[in-house]
């Protein structure tokens, strides 16, 4: 899960407030949109911590339950509501409620957006291939880097020490689909350009980020290799992978990135 869009979605909650009790609502549950409700909001919450030795169930702490959400009151703007197991029908504003509809019970739009997070220093290569052809760059046991099948050219050392990073924490603007039937309507198969990471260790261990077509304004699709998920990125994070990652001599960055340790 998301932590940001989990906390929003809890404040949302915390801060909806009665406008109303009403004694005679005038009408049948059914009538105010109460059975069934237009939503239903249940909410349960559990003690922070039991103890290691204990073998019984947890149980919800008091003020959980089920909170029903029903119709707008005629000629106003708040709607009918009422928790479940009581009697008591009362008005919430609808200004407060305009974040429900159909995006709120998307399961995607809580799903962590951490969509890839690489240690630089764990990074050693990096290949892009698209329509151009393919480039890549590797460094050795020293943390130097150098092209791999360019002679003539150097590495663009500024370039490379941008892209370890932007990739130690890749976040999604919105997770897209979950599970596609097909990755081509996002421009992703074939896509428009994999940027694939070598990872130190044994195993030849690899990620590859696909960068797909454009999307809304300033945003693409995207994928990792692997994952059940399409995403949207930013277009700038897709031009900064997408450089060049050798350069001829006459134009090389004159410094080595420099790549901390573990926890960067």
């Amino acid at each position: 899960a998301d932590p940001l869009g989990v906390r929003e979605l809890v404040d949302r909650l915390s801060s909806l407030t009665i406008d109303a009790h009403l004694d005679e609502p005038g009408g049948t549950l059914e009538d105010l949109g109460l059975a069934p409700a237009q939503y239903t909001i249940m909410l349960s919450g559990f003690p922070l911590a039991a103890p290691d030795d204990s073998r019984v169930d947890v149980e919800a702490i008091a003020g959980g339950g089920e909170f029903l959400i029903g119709n707008f009151k005629p000629g106003s703007e708040a709607r009918f509501a009422k928790r479940v197991g009581s009697d008591d029908v009362f008005l919430i504003s609808g200004v407060g409620l305009e974040w429900l509809g159909v995006e709120c019970v998307n399961p995607l739009l809580y799903r962590d957006r951490t969509m890839l997070a690489l240690s630089p220093s764990h990074i050693r290569r990096i290949t892009v291939a698209n329509a151009a052809g393919e480039q890549g760059v590797e460094r050795d046991a020293e943390d130097v880097w150098s092209c791999v099948g360019t002679a003539p050219e150097v590495p663009a050392l500024d370039v490379i020490q941008k892209i370890l990073f932007a990739v130690a924490n890749v976040r999604a603007a919105r997770v897209e689909v979950h599970n596609p039937k097909s990755l081509e309507p996002y421009g992703l198969k074939p896509p428009v350009a994999t940027v694939t990471f070598g990872l130190q260790g044994e195993g030849g261990i690899q990620k590859s980020l696909l960068i797909g077509a454009p999307a809304d304004a300033g945003l693409v699709y995207a994928t990792v290799r692997g994952q059940d998920v399409v995403f949207l990125v930013s277009d700038r994070l897709s031009a900064l992978l997408l450089q060049p990652l050798c350069v001829p001599p006459s134009d090389p960055p004159d410094t080595q990135p420099v790549i901390s340790g573990e926890g960067d």
